[in-house]
């Protein structure tokens, strides 16, 4: 029977007859204990992952007279005395219950049991993550997609898992991508060269490990390209090479080494453009080889012509020539070694100014003098290239 106050109960015994003495007697109930909660203990360091419990009873009896202690501890295994310790297998959340049982008390037989209000306790995991990462392809090339994966990383601790993979990607002691849960995430590298990549896994109680890999970046000759102009060159003009459509995947190219095959010397230089002049004509075989930062080399070459210039010659049917005379020009011996001459241009009176055209349909041209004396009569031959030839003659 259970009871929450102490009290007395008086039974008074029937008289046998007068003059009998009354007998009284008095019972006492024992009260049962009183249990207003119990306190939870984490582990140490606040650390609940794996470590072990502590679990104290606040239980109290009037009568002082509590016999056990009991637990649930909500795993399946249970406990007694207090305080008590328990360590959990396995992460998770637990409803811990505990009863308290006092003894029987005076002519009152029977036992008293509280329970107290249940309380829940979360376990995380108890293991140290191992961290493991690998690239494919490694090696690879220059600005291609590399995948990094850390699925082997493990958590070996019961109930354990990683809930975040973090990655320094550029070697800088920073891990700025998170990838979450995911194990896998993409990156690629412009130069050659070995390039280190970290991970960071985190588990499901905050602990942490790291890994690393190194991923070779194999470097990519450059490739070499070059334009010139003019097209064709002209002897003793400058002309202007340009190598700036040039490339290289895995870096930038560092220098330009010119060979222009006309027994001059070489030229080296940091910027992509150059001049050269040529002092003969014919076709010259230009070689650029390109060196990258990496000191890798390609190199390509062309035929570079330089435009002979036309020779100019005429002869005058009469010289000296009468007043009044009409006098033939023609072009004879006028000669291009590489092409054709385009146009003939002819000065008669030697002002400098073009008094007639003829083309080698019909090159011959005629004059006529006004006046004696001795003129300066020029020819300008051009030739299909559009480089030119004179002579001038002494016309009497």
């Amino acid at each position: 029977m259970n009871r929450t106050l102490r009290f007395a109960k008086r039974f008074a015994l029937p008289a046998l007859a007068a003059g009998v003495l009354l007998v009284l007697a008095q019972v006492v109930f024992a009260q049962p204990p009183v249990v207003p909660a119990f306190t939870v203990t984490p582990p140490a360091a606040g650390n609940n992952c794996g470590g072990t419990w502590t679990f104290t009873s606040n239980a109290t009896d009037p009568d002082e007279d509590i016999t056990s202690t009991d637990w649930n501890f909500g795993d399946g295994t249970t406990g007694n005395g207090t305080p008590v310790q328990h360590t959990y297998a396995l992460p998770g959340t637990y409803t811990v219950q505990e009863s308290v049982t006092d003894a029987a008390g005076g002519d009152d037989l029977t036992v008293d049991t509280v329970n107290a209000p249940n309380q829940n306790v979360v376990v995380g995991n108890s293991g140290q993550p191992t961290a493991d990462v690998n690239a494919t392809p490694n090696p690879a090339q220059p600005n291609a997609t590399i995948t990094l994966s850390a699925a082997g990383s493990a958590d070996p601790g019961a109930g354990g898992g990683i809930t975040q993979y973090e990655w320094d990607l550029n070697n800088d002691g920073t891990f700025e991508t998170n990838s979450g849960a995911t194990a896998t995430t993409t990156t690629s590298f412009a130069g050659a060269g070995i390039h280190t990549v970290r991970v960071r896994v985190t588990d499901n109680c905050g602990a942490t490990a790291q890994d690393r890999t190194d991923v070779f970046v194999n470097n990519t000759p450059p490739t070499a390209s070059f334009t010139s102009t003019p097209t064709p060159g002209k002897v003793g003009v400058a002309m202007t090479f340009n190598a700036s459509a040039s490339t290289d995947a895995g870096g930038s190219i560092a220098s330009y080494h010119w060979v222009w095959g006309d027994g001059t010397a070489d030229t080296v230089t940091a910027a992509a453009t150059t001049t050269h002049i040529f002092a003969t004509s014919g076709q010259h075989f230009v070689q650029l080889t390109v060196t990258d930062n990496d000191a890798a080399t390609n190199s390509t070459s062309r035929q570079v012509r330089v435009n002979a210039r036309p020779t100019a010659n005429f002869v005058a049917a009469a010289n000296p020539s009468l007043i009044g005379e009409q006098v033939t020009f023609t072009p004879t011996g006028s000669t291009d070694g590489d092409g054709t001459i385009a146009s003939y241009q002819w000065d008669f009176d030697g002002d400098g100014i073009v008094d007639a055209t003829s083309l080698p349909a019909a090159p011959a041209v005629t004059h006529t003098y006004g006046t004696p004396g001795d003129v300066n009569v020029k020819l300008i031959v051009t030739d299909n290239d559009g480089d030119t030839g004179e002579i001038t003659r002494v016309q009497t």
